[in-house]
Order: structure tokens, then sequence, then C-alpha cells
């Protein structure tokens, strides 16, 4: 069956099989990094994640106070309940800047 395929679906078969070993550590590095992010969260982590929108720095640092006030400033529960109430993009934003801060702070050894 192998001498069916090409050199590229050979190359492409032999990166599935390492996707397949890497994609659980992945997981759980990300995992490790967020629960990190919750419980160790920078103050001004809105204004970093969203530096290029002045608009919506101020709409979630309000939100994020308001969360603050209900649950207590440095809760985990007000970084989670603000990840749940933002939209798919700014999710995807809030993600890559938890991927780097993690990357930042405990770098790969």
């Amino acid at each position: 069956m192998n001498d069916l395929c090409t050199d590229t679906e050979r190359e492409q078969l032999q990166e599935i099989k390492r996707l397949r070993k890497v994609i659980p550590e992945i997981r759980e590095t990300f995992i490790e990094a967020a629960f990190k992010f919750t419980l160790h969260f920078p103050y001004n982590f809105i204004e970093e994640a969203w530096k290029d929108d002045a608009w919506l720095q101020k709409h979630l640092r309000d939100k994020f106070t308001s969360l603050c006030r209900k649950d207590g400033y440095g809760s985990p529960n007000a970084v989670l309940n603000l990840y749940a109430q933002l939209d798919h993009q700014n999710r995807v934003i809030f993600i890559k800047y938890i991927v780097n801060w993690f990357n930042q702070k405990w770098p790969a050894k």
C-alpha cells in the first residue's frame, strides 16, 4: 500500500502521526496556561490584549470591573465570566494573549 503513495502523501502521513503525538501535549500546555492565567492574570491584561482598540479596552475594563465587584477583585470567576461574555473574535484575541503571556512567564524548557 505504501508503494502506491507519493512522496508528498508519505510526508503528510508522517506529519499526521507526529501531530497525533503532540496534540495531547499542546492541550495539556494550554490547559495549564489557562489555569495559571486565571490565577495570576496581570492587572492590565485588557489593555495589553486589546492594545489597538481604545474603545474596546474601556468597554471590557468597565465590564471586568463590574464582574470584579460582583465576584471580588482578582477572582478567577471574574476572568471566566469575562471570557464567557466575549464574542468569538474577541475570544480568539484573549486566547492568543493568554498563550503569549504564558510562554513569556513560563518558557518551554
